[in-house]
């Protein structure tokens, strides 16, 4: 894995995407430019990865989405079936307690990522954060269903209209700003 990474260029990469960021920022993105590649390395078509059943990457992603959210400090996901009830019962009473955890190795650096970002930026923003991270990881979903049912052609138009949403460019603008 240190092989990859350094073959990858984490650092210049990050460099790129934020010029003019200080050392702490910088190190902090580089830990979600790390994280983002090897998540995204994990559904895709490589060798070793869950890309061919949609089973196990369906509980990948929901195990990324559990970990990531836990990581940011925010509460578990509510239930769309909780009754009222329970929901204002929420507003009052603390959340309880759960530890998720990581899906794999590579997923264990955005634990440290969290801890950052939770002293650096409000709930607020962690939870508009965790909703980009959110439409990355269900975009990623929508393509291999797309592809393991053979409705992605390999033409470009098809490839940028896949891209535009599994691409993660919005999540690095909010974590940049």
């Amino acid at each position: 894995m240190r092989k990859r990474a350094f073959r990858n260029d984490f650092a210049f990469f990050t460099s790129v995407w934020f010029p003019d960021a200080d050392w702490d920022q910088l190190y902090t993105v580089g830990l979600f430019s790390f994280w983002l590649f090897y998540c995204d390395d994990a559904m895709d078509e490589d060798p070793g990865s869950v890309s061919q059943d949609l089973a196990t990457s369906c509980q990948y992603r929901k195990q990324v989405l559990d970990y990531t959210r836990w990581c940011l400090g925010l509460d578990p996901p509510s239930t769309p079936s909780a009754g009222i009830l329970s929901r204002v019962a929420s507003w009052f009473l603390p959340a309880p307690k759960w530890t998720p955890p990581a899906p794999n190795l590579p997923n264990t650096v955005f634990k440290e990522f969290g801890e950052r970002v939770q002293v650096s930026t409000s709930k607020v923003f962690r939870e508009m954060f965790y909703v980009e991270i959110k439409q990355y990881i269900d975009h990623c979903e929508v393509e291999q269903t797309d592809r393991l049912s053979g409705r992605i052609s390999d033409d470009l138009e098809s490839y940028m209209q896949v891209r535009h949403h599994t691409s993660a460019v919005r999540a690095y603008g909010y974590i940049t700003q």
